[in-house]
């Protein structure tokens, strides 16, 4: 989706993106330790650095590098550049399975960050329905990603719990229990970053993708540093990235 006319602006949007992404799935990542809990997050107890990036974040940097290098992704290249760049350690194998599969059948949480940027770019908020109509749009109608989307727009003023119970939160890493739930967390928290990260937390289930996709969203409206954004004092608790990063 073309939504500005300078490349430089695009790479910069992208790696807000990221830096959304890779901070959410790091800190997800760490309520899977043992003596982490989500009454912590939400009392401002963060679990002690570094925080170290998962396999989400290994092939959204592969995706960045692409941007950075071509202006653009090759998908066969991307393919290569997955498999070259793989640390299996990073939470690999039935992980590295389900993102492909979600990348290669269109997983739409990228629609949804260049919709969130253009409204930043805008200066504007788009309204929850809004952004989820339009992920709806982008999605063939036949699948159940498609009526997931759907059944969580009429879901947004309803508390947490209930949206997990409707929709799922990643726990049986499905697209299908994981998309309409994260895109429901970003569109509540459009506008602060912090509270759509503990939303994930809170929720169970893989949280370590939920933040990183939710956070992928947020971070592209907010930015980094910036209030509501990604604050600074994750980005630094945050593994650093590879350098090939771009």
């Amino acid at each position: 989706m073309t939504f500005t006319r300078y490349p430089d602006t695009r790479l910069s949007l992208a790696r807000d993106s990221l830096a959304g992404l890779s901070v959410g799935g790091a800190l997800g990542s760490q309520y899977f330790v043992p003596g982490n809990t989500p009454a912590d997050l939400t009392a401002g107890r963060l679990p002690p650095p570094p925080w170290q990036w998962t396999d989400d974040t290994e092939m959204a940097c592969s995706v960045v590098a692409a941007l950075a290098e071509n202006g653009r992704v090759d998908r066969d290249a991307l393919a290569l550049a997955f498999a070259e760049r793989c640390e299996p350690y990073r939470g690999y194998g039935p992980g590295a399975v389900r993102i492909l599969r979600l990348i290669r059948t269109g997983t739409p949480w990228p629609v949804a960050a260049s919709l969130a940027a253009r409204a930043r770019r805008d200066g504007d908020r788009p309204d929850p329905a809004r952004l989820l109509a339009g992920v709806a749009a982008a999605l063939d109608p036949a699948t159940e990603v498609h009526h997931t989307v759907r059944r969580v727009a009429r879901l947004l003023d309803r508390p947490l719990p209930e949206v997990v119970a409707a929709v799922g939160n990643g726990a049986r890493v499905t697209a299908q229990d994981t998309v309409a739930f994260t895109l429901w967390v970003a569109a509540v928290h459009l506008t602060d970053y912090p509270a759509a990260i503990r939303a994930c937390v809170q929720a169970g289930g893989d949280v370590d993708t939920t933040a990183a996709i939710a956070g992928s969203v947020v971070a592209a409206h907010t930015g980094v540093g910036t209030p509501g954004g990604v604050p600074a004092d994750w980005l630094a608790a945050r593994e650093p990235l590879p350098d090939w990063t771009g």
